[in-house]
């Protein structure tokens, strides 16, 4: 995630890092999907012909290709962290917030930076989670990063809720 200045210095405001490569894979699924259906429709002329059952499995494959570009190029989510209300608010949707949830941030009392090895068969990823622990029975999660000199900036930014982090 990356950090958006709001111009409010107690609120801090953390959103998902959106990769060009992403939206530009997200586009070329959208249209790969919007061309799939408009084929199975008969919307652009083709020579050949279909069987009805293939025609159907390829408008629901090109719609769902549709979906699955659109979420690529428009899934966002971010945490935004009020220092005077004392809450964080976690929140995703498609180009816009669409659902969010309030956290308390009372029930807190430091900040945590850990590491995590994920192992598959062939390779690992050495990952740096961040997350609020206190008396709270679950931590919350903050962000989690590849590169620990990152994860070390992101954990020690100023708390907007009055609080000294720690690691």
């Amino acid at each position: 995630m990356k950090i958006v200045y709001t111009g409010d210095p107690g609120i801090l405001s953390l959103r998902s890092n959106v990769v060009g490569c992403v939206v530009v894979a997200g586009l070329l699924f959208t249209a790969g999907g919007v061309l799939t259906v408009a084929f199975a429709t008969g919307q652009i002329p083709v020579e050949a012909s279909l069987n009805p059952d293939l025609k159907f499995a390829a408008q629901v494959l090109g719609v769902l290709v549709v979906l699955l570009g659109l979420v690529f190029v428009g899934g966002r989510n971010g945490k935004a962290f009020d220092g005077r209300r004392k809450t964080m608010v976690s929140w995703w949707g498609f180009f816009a917030p669409m659902r969010s949830k309030e956290s308390r941030l009372d029930r807190y009392s430091m900040v945590v930076l850990s590491k995590e090895i994920h192992r598959s068969k062939n390779s690992s990823t050495t990952m740096f989670p961040i997350h609020l622990e206190g008396d709270a029975t679950e931590a919350l999660g903050i962000d989690t990063c590849l590169d620990y000199l990152e994860a070390r900036h992101r954990s020690d930014l100023p708390d907007p809720a009055g609080r000294q982090p720690s690691c």
